[in-house]
């Protein structure tokens, strides 16, 4: 059986939120140092190619094992498809939205760029995670730049990741 259904949509103009942000070497020390061991990567010797490699190669290699994760784990029966809208945990705040450019400063100097591929939804250090949609836990692990880490298969090839 086949159906086709037109499907409406809209172009708007999109003008991204710019994000400066200083990068401290206690920040690179104490967080993204400790992530690169953490994620078995040899640590660059200066501050600011410490915090290069966990931007940009580490953020790669955790980019590539989500998609990864998701094609080979995802549910490829037919479901009934009954997605609700995602809400935020109760008392978590909005600290980022998703197609926001940040770019980053070392000692004043801009070093690196990058587009936020996500909704940043913060609570607190291991709170339970709830969903608003039903699935099946295809992750549930270290994941580098996001730390402990769960992705949920929702059908159709909808994930959702939480960290």
């Amino acid at each position: 059986k086949e159906t086709i259904k037109r499907v409406p949509y809209y172009i708007q103009s999109y003008k991204p939120k710019i994000d400066k942000l200083k990068i401290s070497d206690s920040f690179i020390y104490s967080v993204s140092k400790n992530v690169l061991e953490m994620s078995n990567l040899q640590v660059p010797n200066s501050a600011e190619e410490i915090f290069i490699k966990t931007n940009k190669e580490l953020r790669e290699n955790n980019l590539k094992t989500i998609r990864n994760v998701v094609i080979e784990n995802f549910n490829q029966e037919p479901v009934l498809f009954d997605i609700k809208p995602f809400l935020r945990m109760k008392g978590a705040k909005t600290f980022a939205r998703f197609g926001e450019r940040r770019h980053y400063y070392y000692n004043d100097v801009k070093i690196d760029e990058a587009w936020h591929l996500g909704i940043d939804w913060a609570s607190v250090k291991h709170a339970n995670v709830y969903t608003s949609n039903s699935g099946r836990v295809i992750f549930k692990d270290y994941l580098g730049i996001y730390g402990e880490s769960i992705i949920i298969d929702h059908g159709l090839g909808l994930s959702s990741l939480y960290a």
